[in-house]
């Protein structure tokens, strides 16, 4: 028997147990995937680093994980400042959507981050950091909005795998 239990740093707890351990395996993945950023991070940082939640197993209990096990914010983005304001900026913009999404991060962090362009490991941290759930493929989503159809963003010459946002995307988005 295998038991996995998750508590938040809302102290909110989630337990799952199985004779399978693939199952658990599967259905953690499955939740931590599915379950807003916000409730999986805490909200306020200690000495300049936020909490990481951990999984226990086999019905030991959790605590608040010791210095070395708190993930740090995303490498290369912005200072805090920067950070606050780009999550600021995604919260108030409030995309439905990935491909929304996507372009507002975009569009963030041109503005917040100084960042002229993204690829999918800036998404990736991005995501993260304005507390959306990813995607299954960014790649797809980012070539999605770049699409004839929409051209939300467009791909930056010289620059394989690169996006910005376009005036057409920051104006479905952000409406203006």
């Amino acid at each position: 028997m295998v038991k996995v239990s998750i508590i938040l740093p809302n102290k909110a707890q989630i337990s799952f147990e199985s004779e399978e351990p693939e199952v658990i395996h599967e259905i953690v993945g499955i939740v931590l995937r599915d379950l807003p950023r916000e409730l999986m991070q805490a909200q306020l940082p200690v000495d300049g680093i936020l909490d990481q939640p951990i999984a226990a197993e086999k019905g030991s209990s959790v605590s608040r994980p010791a210095a070395s096990h708190r993930r740090r914010p995303p490498k290369g983005v912005a200072p805090a400042g920067g950070e606050r304001a780009f999550t600021e900026f995604c919260r108030s913009a409030n995309p439905l959507g990935d491909m929304r999404r996507v372009v507002v991060a975009a569009e963030g962090a041109r503005r917040s981050l100084d960042l002229d362009s993204v690829d999918t490991t800036d998404l990736e941290r991005l995501f993260d950091l304005a507390g959306w759930r990813r995607p299954h493929s960014f790649i797809q989503t980012l070539r999605n909005a770049a699409r004839g159809k929409f051209r939300w963003l467009e791909r930056v010459p010289g620059r394989a795998g690169r996006y910005a946002a376009t005036d057409l995307g920051r104006s479905v988005t952000l409406g203006g």
